[in-house]
């Protein structure tokens, strides 16, 4: 069984403050949730934060308590955090009766409910660059409907992530961002789960919602999902290069993952405090094709 921080459908927070590591996943079992309260190094639950033991049980909500292991807990909802941003969507039915029916093969499309008009009106927008989705229309249920691709998570974590193939990566992800903000479009959520891989391994940007923003990819200056601008997508994009290093490991306080050189340098420009500091997206794409790996 591969360590649940690296199953692609699960989500993990980790509060340094108060030592704890929750976990949500999901199997083909259902979904799932294992919170970890840190007894130190030998202790269960201080070895799995560290990446030495992996949980004892799966298919199960945990609370592992230094070596106290308490089953079926309540699983709280993951989405919780986010209870602000639930029913905020807006009437597109005008912007889909535009779009043309496609006939939805699961082998070769996949599908998303759309949310906001904006979205649409983007998507239809960015259908010049081969790194950016591209919306197909929608399906007779009035879903948005693309060409199947693979997640990122999917796509990187069983391959030897070489510096080569990571810089090529990024240079892809850089330029389609750049294509998005040459649109006048801000993309907020530039992340691992919003990259996808086309047949050809191609890099392909997705969620073009344009609303919302992961916590864990905001930049300073936004908390508080305002000021939103393309340095926030350059901030963001240091936590995507951090992403193709290290797939879906933890961020985690005990543990340092330091991206390795010569990548460090761009993390460090990209995570600039200041944005008036951190590259513009040229400059960042000059900085990654000069890089010697």
């Amino acid at each position: 069984m591969i360590p649940v921080w690296r199953l692609a459908k699960s989500k993990v927070d980790f509060d340094s403050d108060n030592g704890l590591l929750k976990i949500w996943y999901q199997t083909d079992q259902g979904q799932f949730y294992v919170e970890f309260r840190d007894g130190g190094e030998g202790s269960l639950a201080g070895d799995v934060i560290r990446f030495g033991r992996d949980i004892p049980e799966y298919n199960r909500s945990l609370l592992i308590n230094g070596n106290l292991v308490v089953r079926d807990i309540p699983r709280p909802d993951y989405f919780d955090r986010y209870a602000d941003w639930e029913g905020d969507e807006e009437d597109v039915s005008e912007e889909l009766a535009l779009l043309p029916i496609i006939k939805v093969d699961q082998s070769q499309h996949f599908v998303k409910v759309p949310k906001y008009k904006g979205e649409i009106s983007t998507l239809l927008r960015c259908r010049g660059s081969s790194h950016v989705v591209h919306l197909l229309g929608k399906s007779e249920d009035d879903k948005l409907v693309f060409n199947r691709c693979t997640p990122c998570f999917e796509y990187i974590a069983g391959r030897n992530r070489t510096k080569t193939l990571i810089k090529s990566w990024m240079l892809q992800l850089v330029d389609g961002v750049a294509f998005l903000h040459s649109q006048g479009i801000i993309h907020r959520d530039l992340k691992g789960l919003n990259i996808l891989f086309d047949e050809a391994g191609r890099v392909v940007i997705c969620d073009l919602e344009c609303h919302w923003a992961d916590l864990m990819y905001l930049a300073d200056e936004c908390k508080g999902y305002k000021n939103f601008t393309a340095a926030s997508d350059v901030y963001a994009l240091g936590g995507c290069l951090w992403y193709f290093c290290y797939a879906n490991t933890p961020l985690i306080s005990v543990i340092q993952f330091i991206v390795p050189p010569p990548f460090n340098t761009v993390l460090e420009a990209c995570h600039c405090k200041c944005p008036e500091d951190r590259p513009s997206i040229a400059e960042l794409h000059h900085m990654l094709e000069v890089l010697e790996v």
